[in-house]
């Protein structure tokens, strides 16, 4: 089965493969000398560099290695992040067999069918795209693989007994290391262990009760590494996310409104991957009673109340939606990450959606085989689950080609966020330097409208302009770039003869720098 796994993710996202640089944050792969190479140098530098707010010495290792054997061909940096979904596919499928295992009573056939319908619908989804496709989230899945091997490593020895269960705890531990040294999105992973201590494992009482005794402090002292590691991982985190974003003043309650609408865009996208963007783009004002937040708001309400509800019939139901909000915490919107949300953000917590789809063909085949229902029935269900899990593999596929290169990228973005400033600005840079000003000029008046106060798109209207020979428009982007950001301007100086060094060039797409 595990072969099986990795060849239909393979397929899936196989035009990967094909895929280029863009200019969006992989100018740190393409122009950094830093990690090309495997000598002292580079991994000193791996090791103390902080890029783009992240502190990854493991996902730079990767990337240098890819280098050595491939140089600057993206077909290999691509095949690697495709390989380690892959493997990713594999190791969740094992994660979710023992899942199925200790939350209920069926049989290795039914639970080897339910941890194979989970991993497909988790490395199939169109969310996952954006992590395989684009080179530089390699962070992303190589951190999703360090994860799943913490779990499968922790819910072994959590079985085990002596010097197995020693070396497994250990084993899961270095891997938590690893998953930490990738991306550091992965320190909420003590807080995941102490969810499945109590659900579906029940090494601790639910609800608190009986935490303090003696065999529950056992269970709590195994988790003393893992939260050592999480809070360094987090401290670095935030001082290495600090120095490309400062923390935002924005009140505590909308940082809530912002968290609770990441819970349900994240819900709503799983369920229907629809309009699919690079940027999911921050408004320029938000305000706590805005519609979205408000809708957002009620519907997590409603789901959070529905488990609650069922938790003593379905406690599987309120462990998934834990689950899926720990997981997404650094993420949320609790600390601004500049944008509202973004697909590779699902990575892990979308996990829990897989599993409740691995669950609910685990039910129907254990029904069908009871004879609860009705083998025509069963036949139809199945039917319904494959021809499910064939769409999310065709959409995987053309969003796959939509992170081809940059111009096919920014053409989708705006197609699908037409208000996103930074993919009205990108779009517009990307035309100009590929020789159609005039198509550029429109995306770049656009994002200045949608942003008057921002600087990008004047500096690159005043190019423009100047290269149409529209000399008038030129200097009335100027002298509004003047007022607006000085130190830009005095750039751009020379171009109109009054002295300064013009930077030269184009003017570099907007870079995301987030999580």
């Amino acid at each position: 089965m595990s072969l099986g796994l990795a060849a239909v993710t393979v397929l899936a996202f196989a035009p990967s493969l094909r895929n280029d640089f863009l200019n969006w944050d992989d100018y740190a792969i393409t122009s950094n000398p830093g990690y090309q190479g495997l000598g002292w140098r580079q991994l000193r530098w791996m090791v103390t560099a902080l890029v783009a707010g992240h502190w990854m010495p493991l996902t730079w290792l990767t990337l240098a290695l890819d280098y050595v054997v491939w140089g600057l061909d993206p077909f290999g940096f691509h095949l690697t992040s495709l390989l380690l979904h892959a493997a990713n596919a594999v190791l969740f499928s094992l994660v979710a067999r023992r899942l199925f295992r200790s939350a209920t009573g069926w049989p290795e056939p039914r639970l080897a069918l339910a941890a194979g319908v989970a991993a497909l619908v988790f490395a199939l989804h169109p969310l996952r795209v954006e992590s395989v496709a684009w080179a530089s989230e390699r962070r992303d899945v190589l951190s999703g693989f360090f994860f799943l091997l913490a779990l499968l490593a922790y819910l072994g020895a959590a079985s085990a007994a002596g010097r197995r269960r020693r070396w497994l705890r250990v084993a899961s531990i270095a891997a938590y290391g690893g998953a930490l040294g990738s991306k550091s999105v992965v320190m909420t992973l003590p807080l995941v262990l102490v969810l499945l201590d109590v659900y579906p494992l029940r090494r601790l009482p639910g609800l608190g009760a009986g935490w303090l005794g003696p065999a529950a402090r056992r269970v709590w002292l195994e988790k003393a590494p893992y939260a050592l590691l999480s809070l360094a991982g987090a401290g670095v985190s935030y001082y290495a996310h600090g120095r490309v974003m400062p923390p935002t003043d924005y009140p505590w309650t909308l940082r809530l409104g912002v968290a609770l609408h990441s819970l349900w865009f994240y819900l709503v996208r799983t369920a229907v991957p629809a309009g699919l963007s690079p940027v999911y783009e921050l408004p320029d004002r938000l305000e706590r009673l805005a519609p979205a937040l408000i809708g957002a708001a009620i519907g997590v309400a409603g789901v959070t109340l529905t488990v609650l509800v069922l938790r003593r019939r379905w406690p599987a139901g309120l462990a998934l939606w834990a689950y899926y909000g720990i997981t997404l915490l650094p993420v949320s919107g609790l600390v601004f990450n500049g944008v509202l949300a973004a697909d590779r953000y699902s990575y892990l917590p979308g996990l829990a959606g897989a599993l409740l789809g691995g669950a609910g063909g685990g039910r129907i085949a254990e029904a069908a085989a009871r004879g609860v229902i009705r083998p025509a029935l069963a036949r139809a269900a199945a039917g319904v689950a494959v021809l499910m899990l064939l769409t999310l593999a065709v959409l995987s596929w053309q969003q796959t080609q939509v992170w081809r290169d940059s111009g096919s990228l920014w053409g989708h973005a705006v197609s699908a966020t037409p208000d996103c400033f930074i993919c009205q600005a990108n779009r517009g840079v990307w035309l100009v330097e590929h020789g159609a000003p005039g198509a550029g000029v429109t995306h770049l008046q656009r994002a200045r409208a949608l942003r008057p106060q921002h600087s990008l798109p004047r500096v690159a209207l005043v190019r423009v302009y100047l290269t149409l020979g529209a000399a008038a428009e030129a200097r009335r982007e100027y002298d509004a770039l003047r007022r607006l950001d000085p130190a830009a301007a005095r750039r751009l100086a020379a171009l109109f003869g009054e002295g300064g060094a013009d930077a030269g060039g184009g003017v570099p797409p907007s870079r995301d720098g987030g999580s």
